[in-house]
């Protein structure tokens, strides 16, 4: 064992301690090889490496959540117990490195028992996962990993290359070794897919490869994996090689422009293509006769065509537009279909005509909704639009953004009738630029809520802006003042439904140069916030002041509400109130640390909301993540469960029906009785051996009324103090006083009502009351 891990030639050797058993087991499969003489090369990894005695007695694991560092003995120690038929697999990802999962095959049903008896036990403090599996996951796994006897290891696989990397770049990059062949690999769309796999002459050069990993070739670095035969085989089935690859010839005189608006019309592109002389221009459709957002335009001279290039990611109408060169080879089509001109026959239009109506009584027809998930942030309207090529969409696909302006990854649209809804939903669990897509079936209220957010009708003024991030003290001034160079007609700070600001406007400005220039003030800053400039459209600028304008007059009836209400309470009218059996509570888990009571409000939008709600916090004064909030009547409490597993600031919140006891006792923690003084806090971390005389040395410059110190069930200092001040501006110096020391620790001072300083004093020992203890002499 000394030996272990020691050069016989080039490489090193690893020596095992194995069994008896084992010894026997391997060398009498070797002297039944040698009498019945080996068979073609191979045979056993395809037929999946069956065992003599029939595929009936032989069970398989695979084994998950393996430490990376595992190596197979550690594996075969992990299974003790069990006896492995040949090698335990470890299964690595694409980059090489182990995927944390193995399989086995063990000898009998009593082995695979005692394996599956290792589920979940530690390894290298890992718990892992061991369960039976099938002769076809172990085949698939062992023909990955598992070397041929007569294969020849000369072959390599280069990772990372530039995609415009050429044979001769590698062959300069192998400088050293004696190349035989390269083979460059393309996806699915025929483009470079950055690996080439390359057999080189003998071992020798694999080695002198090995040494050039991670070099870099150009600008990026370059992995190199040693494979073998069967992986070079399997690999380059389908490979393009460099020699058959069809040289593209592109057009001198067209581009192509891409994510255009599908409402764009010839003139908006000549519009947008104002410096150049244009012939002709063509716009694109799909299969169903919509425009699928690209363009092919034809320019009279080269100069045009240069102009038209600096175009690129260029703006028409809101999107940027990709302008790109045309292949020639794309040209042919496109003129065969403009020849083809069919003809319209009256009996065709009768028939289909007939056929609209047999649709319309079947129930065929009509607006349907669907909605797609999971989409890539990258993902243009165009794009969505050619993933559902064969489906007849109405209007606009609409891409849901979230509160930061950028895509959620869903989108909704619209379709004709249920032949395309059929259609489309055979797209669902395909793929859009290599990300699975969810697509389901909506309704017409989900989709009219996103596109009132952002469809534009064709007659609206495009001068409304949208600030959002204001400091809650901002003025329309203030707003004025920051859209210094821009003509401002309107200002409307929004307001929530307590009449607080949400830190949103709504700007109506002059011109559509305002809107650009108010556009360039986007992230700046307003004292010490800086404030995102959107582009809205008059519709949703109407609906905001709309709805402002009624939070305006509910919030004022609200407060008249109040006053009523304050006039008419009393601290009887309180208890009763606690007493109330009317009320429903629910609590909500999991909320962000810096959620606010108005968050949280217009979280439960829908559901009207008693008295206030309770953000529950710690010892330390912070938030927990929970509150408590008690709701008018069933319907209420009915709307707030539905709001459960939904997200508010990218916290996923747990909203659960709870009891009057435990809304009352966190109630009674935070809520100030309308009565209340506020000339109470709260000191927390006091050395245990601190005084009234301490704490009153501590705030030196307040005006202390009473100091209570509060002790435990033993009868020892908490290390709490509950202090009574004289005024509002005492605690105000208090609390200036904040984590500050006190001998060798700091005190935390918080500001408390008198309902909790009531509380926590009871049973409190003052210093006058506590007994001194006397001992017999």
């Amino acid at each position: 064992m000394a030996h272990n891990r020691e050069y016989l030639r080039e490489r090193f050797v690893l020596i095992e301690e194995i069994y008896e058993s084992q010894y026997i087991r391997e060398t009498s499969g070797n002297s039944k090889k040698d009498e019945k003489s080996i068979t073609k090369p191979g045979m056993e990894a395809e037929k999946g490496e069956q065992d003599k005695k029939g595929p009936g007695n032989n069970f398989y694991i695979i084994l998950r959540g393996l430490p990376e560092k595992a190596t197979e003995d550690e594996i075969g120690s992990f299974l003790v117990d069990c006896e492995i038929v040949g090698n335990i697999y470890k299964i690595t990802n694409e980059a090489g490195r182990s995927s944390g999962d193995a399989v086995a095959k063990l000898l009998n049903k009593i082995n695979l028992e005692r394996a599956l008896q290792c589920n979940r036990k530690c390894l290298m403090e890992r718990s892992v996962f061991v369960t039976e599996t099938d002769m076809e996951t172990y085949n698939k796994h062992i023909i990955k990993v598992e070397k041929m006897d007569t294969e020849e290891n000369t072959f390599i696989r280069l990772r990372g290359l530039v995609w415009s990397a050429t044979e001769k770049d590698i062959k300069t990059f192998l400088h050293d070794c004696n190349v035989k062949t390269v083979v460059l690999t393309t996806n699915e769309r025929g483009k470079p897919s950055g690996d080439a796999f390359v057999h080189v002459e003998s071992e020798a050069d694999v080695d002198k490869a090995m040494a050039h990993n991670k070099e870099h070739l150009r600008e990026r670095f370059v992995i190199v994996e040693e494979i073998y035969e069967a992986q070079y085989r399997r690999e380059i089935k389908g490979a393009i090689q460099p020699n058959q690859m069809k040289l593209k010839t592109y057009s001198d005189s067209h581009l192509r422009l891409s994510n255009l608006p599908l409402i764009s019309s010839e003139l908006d592109i000549q519009t947008f293509l104002k410096d150049c002389k244009i012939k002709e221009v063509r716009i694109l459709k799909t299969k169903a006769g919509k425009p699928n957002g690209e363009a092919v335009v034809e320019f009279e001279s080269d100069d045009d065509v240069v102009r038209g290039m600096i175009c690129n990611n260029s703006s028409l109408r809101g999107r940027f537009i990709s302008v790109d060169k045309v292949e020639t080879s794309e040209l042919e089509p496109m003129e065969e279909t403009e020849r083809k001109v069919p003809k319209v026959n009256p009996d065709d239009i009768e028939k289909k005509v007939s056929h609209t109506n047999q649709e319309i009584e079947a129930g065929k027809t009509g607006t349907f909704y669907i909605i797609l998930r999971g989409l890539p942030w990258k993902a243009t309207e165009h794009e969505i639009a050619k993933f559902l090529d064969d489906c007849d969409i109405v209007g606009n696909v609409v891409i849901i953004n979230n509160e930061a302006g950028k895509p959620s990854g869903d989108a909704v649209l619209q379709l004709l009738n249920k032949i395309d809804l059929e259609r489309a939903l055979k797209y669902d669990r395909t793929f859009l630029l290599d990300r699975c897509v969810i697509v389901e079936e909506t309704d017409k209220d989900n989709y009219t809520k996103h596109i009132r957010k952002l469809d534009k009708v064709n007659t609206e003024e495009n001068t409304f802006i949208r600030l959002r991030g204001l400091v809650w003290s901002a003025t329309e001034e203030d707003i004025k003042t920051f859209l210094l160079d821009c003509n401002v007609k309107e200002v409307v700070l929004t307001t929530n439904d307590r009449g607080r600001p949400t830190g949103k406007a709504f700007v109506h400005l002059d011109t559509e140069a305002d809107v650009e220039k108010s556009m360039m003030h986007n992230r700046e800053y307003l004292r010490e916030r800086f404030v995102l400039v959107e582009e809205i459209y008059e519709s949703q600028y109407m609906r905001a002041t709309q709805e402002q304008k009624k939070t305006i007059i509910a919030s004022a009836k609200l407060e008249e509400l109040e006053k009523k209400v304050s006039n008419t309470k009393t601290n009887l009218e309180t208890d009763k109130g606690e007493q109330d059996n009317s009320g429903h509570y629910i609590i909500l888990r999991g909320l962000p640390g810096k959620a606010t009571e108005d968050d949280i409000a217009s979280f439960l939008v829908d559901c009207e909301i008693v008295g206030n709600i309770f953000i529950i916090t710690n010892e330390a004064g912070r938030s927990t993540g929970d509150a408590v909030a008690k709701l008018l009547n069933k319907i209420d409490l009915e709307r707030a469960l539905k709001c459960n597993k939904k997200c508010l600031m990218e916290s996923c919140v747990t909203t659960e029906e709870t009891d009057k006891e435990t809304y009352n006792k966190y109630r009674r923690k935070m809520e100030k009785m309308d009565t209340e003084e506020n000339t109470f806090i709260h000191l927390k971390g006091l050395v245990w051996s601190a005084t009234e005389k301490d704490i009153k040395t501590f705030l030196h410059d307040c005006n202390v009324k009473t100091v209570v110190l509060t002790t435990n069930e033993r009868g020892k200092p908490s290390g709490d103090a509950f202090v009574h001040v004289d005024s509002e501006a005492d605690v105000d110096k208090a609390m200036a006083h904040n984590k500050e020391h006190l001998r060798e620790r700091f005190v935390i001072v918080e500001e408390i009502y008198e309902a909790q300083y009531r509380r926590a004093i009871k049973g409190a020992i003052q210093p006058n009351q506590m007994k001194l203890k006397t001992y017999s002499d």
